[in-house]
């Protein structure tokens, strides 16, 4: 008999983490759209910096050009939406560190949805598994959040194969939101070329980032010895393995599909970000905001 190990979702974890992104980057809370478009807003005016803001928004040129300092004022835009597509198959319930790779995907969507919609935006969710297991149609505030965290913790709600495809599917048939923006959550474990067609459609049809949950046993085997067997999720399917014999070919195999994973998606022309589960959520998050500060929006 299968058994899994409890799944933990942590509310105030997910605040907490938010609350030390806006530390790290005080303008997230105004601007959570850098996610998807960097600073691609419309440019209105200038206006003084204030010194609680992040010194990165410093328009130097203009300051020096006026002799104070500047930052570029964009245009007001119309509140936004955004869907959260979190995978919730039997493959994310898994993991060799503290976090298991649905809890770390909860934490992240989890956080992203109080960010949203404490700057009055909406938030939808859908949960997939082989199938969609749970969809809500956008929403604001704190009773959103409350059913989008009760939804992750519900353990019934962790099984079954994982297709993101079916996933894309479902929201393409969706209307189309004002303003609407997309997150896929997963680890893109069963990803192959025949999905690229329906993430470019959702990468067209939404402002679309990907976050790639990955654990260590999604890179290599543990140092062990004896042998274990391996059950694949799908069809039942087992193996007994040695992994003395195994551990080089399996990374070497999943290194493979790590890389596959990220050209399809940027095939897809989707933005991503690879989240370990043994390693710090929010620097890894600092770090990519500012890259795309940087960089000034999508890598298209």
């Amino acid at each position: 008999m299968k058994q899994k190990r409890e799944v933990r979702i942590d509310e105030v974890g997910a605040i907490t983490n938010v609350m030390s992104l806006i530390k790290e980057y005080p303008a997230l809370r105004k601007e959570y759209k850098v996610f998807f478009r960097g600073k691609s807003f419309d440019f209105e005016s200038f206006r003084n910096y204030s010194s609680d803001e992040d010194a990165s928004n410093i328009d130097w040129v203009a300051s020096a050009r006026y002799d104070k300092l500047l930052v570029k004022q964009y245009r007001e835009e119309e509140k936004d939406t955004v869907l959260l597509l979190i995978d919730v198959s039997d493959n994310m319930v898994l993991g060799r560190s503290k976090l298991l790779k649905c809890e770390r995907a909860a934490e992240i969507a989890l956080s992203l949805a109080y960010l949203i919609l404490s700057t009055d935006n909406r938030v939808g969710f859908v949960l997939f598994d082989g199938g969609i297991r749970i969809f809500s149609p956008p929403m604001r505030g704190r009773r959103c959040f409350e059913y989008l965290s009760a939804a992750l913790k519900d353990p019934n709600n962790y099984q079954g194969g994982s297709d993101v495809q079916q996933a894309c599917e479902f929201v393409l048939s969706l209307p189309r939101y004002t303003a609407g923006s997309a997150i896929i959550i997963s680890d893109f474990s069963n990803i192959n070329e025949g999905i690229k067609t329906f993430l470019s459609m959702i990468s067209i049809k939404y402002e679309t980032l990907a976050f790639v949950v990955k654990d260590v046993m999604d890179k290599q085997l543990s140092d062990i010895s004896g042998q274990f067997i391996i059950e694949d999720t799908q069809n039942g399917d087992q193996l007994l393995v040695d992994p003395s014999l195994a551990k080089r070919d399996y990374e070497t195999f999943m290194q493979k599909k790590a890389e596959n994973i990220r050209e399809v998606l940027r095939q897809s022309n989707i933005d991503f970000l690879e989240i370990m589960t043994d390693e710090s959520f929010v620097e890894t998050m600092v770090r990519f905001l500012k890259e795309r500060i940087k960089k000034g929006g999508l890598k298209r």
